[in-house]
């Protein structure tokens, strides 16, 4: 997250053009971190509202709606700002064929970042301690109707 923010920050700065809002996702497809926003937001000095779900502009306020649980949050966010968006927020278009062709022929402007090493390192993964869930293995047969008894005697159930 720490590098995508980078890169975007700086194709941001980069650009000579004055942005009012800047959309992300709110989570990448891999490790669901939600943490690139945020991060661009802090790098950019602007505002964020993450996880959005509905939003409005009007008079330099981004009026941003974020589901939790059974309820709803609103936020009044002043532009500009960095908004990462959940799924269904907008439905995308198809480009006409014009628009298309049209864009085939648009140069594409390439930026280099100097991607900083990363601050956060994976030192290892290890899997988590399996509890027991309180199950017993009381063996076959015959054998196992004779534990089943026991335990149910231990229990209560059987006197």
């Amino acid at each position: 997250p720490q590098a995508a923010a980078k890169a975007i920050g700086d194709a941001i700065e980069a650009d000579e053009t004055a942005f009012d809002l800047i959309l992300l996702g709110s989570e990448s497809a891999d490790n669901a971190n939600a943490q690139t926003g945020v991060r661009l937001a802090h790098r950019l000095g602007r505002p964020v509202a993450t996880a959005i779900k509905g939003m409005t502009i009007a008079d330099g306020v981004a009026t941003c709606e974020r589901a939790v649980g059974t309820m709803r949050e609103v936020y009044r966010v002043p532009l500009p700002a960095v908004v990462t968006v959940k799924d269904g927020l907008n439905i995308p278009r198809y480009p006409s064929v014009p628009g298309r062709i049209k864009a085939r022929k648009k140069p594409i402007d390439e930026v280099t970042g100097d991607l900083d090493a990363p601050r956060i390192q994976l030192m290892g993964l290890t899997a988590p301690i399996r509890e027991s869930k309180g199950a017993q293995d009381l063996g076959a047969g015959d054998e196992a109707a004779d534990a089943l008894v026991d335990v149910m005697k231990q229990i209560g159930v059987l006197s």
